[in-house]
């Protein structure tokens, strides 16, 4: 036959003749005849016969009619219109009567798709993909929308995704943007593709084409008489990027750069709520990627926008965070809570991205479109936004974990100086049960409070206006830190933690809960385990090194801001830190970097010790007994081992920014006098 002929040529012949036997039978009789005109019949009984509600309900008649289903033949018709590039005429026969063929055979398949029982499953329906994707480029209106709604129930499979990333994928990327349901199937299709060994490698081949082919539409269709496109093309990404691994996305910037310029057009003009929330995610999920400046970065002339985009886009996600977040808690249990959160968490996250890039900033009048008086009404608006977000946060933990045993303070947990007498028992607070917003992983994976917690560490390490405020959420951080360490995949918040303590310590209010709460044991346990890991040859990652010397830091600020008396054991905590620190020789074979972290650790942890040899009271025992002494053993070696390196020690003032390590050594020999 020829190729886009769906019926062979074959002898004459004619249908069965009538029979008593019910129409199901003779579309059977009829589907499972060598004749092709034959087939034709049954299969338009069939298109009929499943528009009964009686027939689609009922399982086994249609596995039984799918089983004799004439899978080739079914693809035979789909071609009688396939689209041939080099050819304006796309079919051997009349146009109507391969509108018809096509029609039918996309009918049948989509009514399958619907009704049978794990569709997408299914490899004799999922393998049509290919010649359905094909027939989209002649199709009419009415079959295009059921030829994606056909291809949506496949995507929602790997197999299915597979298949359609297997095929040629130009006519569903042409078609897709016009239709709510096409963007659905290429969303599926990614998502879903990348979840398996096989079609990882198929979504990271089209990924790329596919990004750049929307990034332009949407840069293309963003005036507004193009409004439905671009809310559809908004929607499309704030849908997939949240949901593709970072490594998946391409390394060129183009395209990232076409949706931030449709960004600032949409949000400097008349758009809709749901379009900003659009631009909110895929920012904030674009700049776990891509640097921060491809956003903030005053655009060039040709992309100027009605208005600084920076400074508005930035007052609206303020906005939206102040008017929302004082009514959060009443939500909680609310079945949209989930995505509230999510829309909040990506304006913080955006928030905390322009705090980081603020303060890289050598000229930020030069390097983003604030001027004096907005970087000033910025400040101002962030310091009342994040004091309702302390409020939030207070709230939150509360309603999930106050008043369960062993985590409130209480006489019995405290001794005669006020000093914990143990972390927070059980490896955390004990929860209630009646916070019920349904995000998994409770309050420590809830998205508004992790981005929250980034924004607010952030901010309080550059300004210490809510200091005081913050000192009363540190059960809240010491919290978290523990659930950190103890719950298996649980959010790491130590790294923005550091950073909020850092802030927080600066206050007396502060300092005086870090002590209360235990703080001092829970930052010092992890170092002193780090330092007794390597002593027995366990050497952990570097990663785990930095942060250690994030948290010694955290105690020298505690340390250097509390008088002797407000030190619960210090002579205790002198004589722990002599004994456990010591100059650490990493294996040859960790590299260079590994040598550099560790020595950064030693020297922190050294100067700690002389802070807290510095409160003592010349009388104290610990002194009596040469901890000092040892103590300047202890540096020296250190600053023996900087001369091996090549780094060179000079006195304090001398030493250049570059060299922090030796700067803040020399800093401690000047101070014990060895220098």
């Amino acid at each position: 036959m020829g190729v886009d002929t769906p019926f062979e040529s074959q002898p004459p012949s004619t249908s069965p003749p009538p029979t008593e036997e019910g129409p199901i039978t003779q579309c059977l009789t009829h589907l499972q005849t060598p004749s092709d005109t034959s087939r034709f019949v049954g299969l338009a009984m069939l298109s009929s016969i499943l528009k009964h509600a009686n027939i689609a309900n009922d399982r086994t008649i249609l596995r039984k009619v799918w089983e004799v289903m004439p899978y080739r033949f079914l693809d035979r018709l789909l071609k009688s219109r396939t689209y041939h590039p080099s050819s304006r005429q796309s079919s051997k026969t009349p146009a109507d009567q391969a509108k018809d063929m096509v029609e039918l055979a996309v009918n049948v398949i989509h009514a399958f798709a619907l009704l049978l029982p794990a569709a997408a499953d299914n490899l004799a329906l999922v393998d049509r993909a290919p010649r359905l994707i094909a027939a989209l480029h002649e199709s009419s209106e009415q079959t295009k929308i059921v030829i994606l709604e056909t291809l949506s129930v496949y995507a929602t499979k790997e197999r299915g995704a597979e298949t359609i990333l297997s095929s040629e994928i130009s006519p569903l990327l042409d078609a897709a943007p016009s239709y709510d349901q096409g963007m659905q199937v290429v969303l599926y299709t990614l998502v879903n593709g990348s979840k398996s060994e096989t079609g990882l490698p198929l979504v990271m081949k089209a990924l790329p084409e596919i990004l750049q082919r929307y990034s332009e539409a949407l840069l293309k269709g963003i005036s507004a008489e193009n409004c439905p496109l671009r809310a559809r093309l908004l929607s499309f990404f704030s849908e997939l990027l949240p949901r593709l691994l970072s490594p998946l996305l391409p390394t060129s910037t183009t395209w990232a750069e076409n949706i931030y310029t449709s960004i600032r057009r949409t949000i400097t003009t008349t758009h809709s709520p749901s379009e900003r929330t659009h631009s909110t995610i895929i920012s904030a999920t674009l700049l776990q990627s891509y640097p921060p400046s491809l956003l903030f970065h005053p655009p060039p002339k040709s992309a100027a926008t009605p208005k600084p985009f920076t400074p508005f886009f930035v007052r609206l996600l303020l906005i939206d965070i102040r008017s929302t977040i004082p009514s959060l808690m009443e939500q909680l249990s609310s079945p949209t809570y989930p995505q509230l959160s999510h829309r909040l968490s990506c304006g913080f996250d955006v928030l905390a991205s322009f705090i980081g890039y603020l303060v890289q900033l050598d000229s930020p009048f030069d390097e983003t479109e604030l001027d004096p008086e907005a970087l000033l009404k910025f400040r101002s608006e962030m310091g009342e936004t994040l004091s309702l977000t302390i409020e939030f946060l207070r709230d939150r933990w509360d309603a999930k974990f106050a008043g369960a045993s062993g985590y409130e303070m209480d006489t019995s947990m405290v001794d005669d100086r006020g000093e914990a007498k143990g972390t927070l028992r059980g490896g955390g607070p004990l929860n209630l049960a009646w916070d019920a917003a349904d995000i998994e992983g409770g309050l420590a994976r809830d998205p508004v409070v992790v981005s929250a917690i980034r924004a607010l560490s952030l901010w309080l390490r550059e300004d210490d206006s809510l200091a005081k405020e913050a000192g009363g959420l540190m059960d809240v951080f010491l919290g978290l830190w523990k659930q950190s360490q103890n719950t298996p995949g649980a959010v790491d918040y130590r790294l923005w933690l550091v950073s909020a303590l850092e802030g927080t310590l600066a206050e007396k209010n502060g300092r005086e809960m870090f002590r209360k709460l235990g703080g001092w044991e829970l930052l010092w346990g992890e170092v002193r385990n780090l330092y007794q890991s390597s002593a027995a040859g366990t050497w952990l990652e570097i990663e785990v090194v930095k942060l250690a010397i994030e948290e010694v830091r955290v105690l020298q600020e505690w340390v250097g801001g509390s008088e002797y008396l407000s030190i619960p054991n210090a002579e205790t905590k002198v004589q722990e830190m002599v004994k456990v620190a010591r100059v650490t020789r990493p294996l040859p074979q960790m590299g260079e970097e590994a040598g550099r972290v560790w020595l950064g650790l030693d020297v922190g942890v050294v100067r700690l010790a002389v802070r807290l040899v510095k409160k003592l009271p010349r009388d104290s025992w610990v002194l009596k007994q040469g901890v000092e002494e040892r103590v300047g053993r202890l540096t020296r070696e250190l600053g023996e081992t900087v001369q091996e390196r090549g780094m060179g020690l000079k006195g304090s003032g001398e030493v250049g920014k570059q060299e922090e390590v030796v700067f803040l050594l020399a800093e401690v020999m000047e101070e014990l006098g060895l220098i």
